[in-house]
């Protein structure tokens, strides 16, 4: 299974509430991630 289709098959089978999670969840990994590249490693 792709992640694409690991995605799709997650938001369809749970709350809007959990994809909402996820997303945050996601969204903060990937600013850490761009604060460690860009940022000199200063991760807030």
């Amino acid at each position: 299974m792709h992640i694409k289709d690991w995605v799709n098959q997650f938001f369809e089978n749970n709350s809007k509430y959990l994809c909402k999670i996820f997303c945050c969840a996601l969204w903060a990994l990937w600013t850490g991630r761009n604060q460690l590249l860009h940022e000199d490693g200063a991760v807030s």
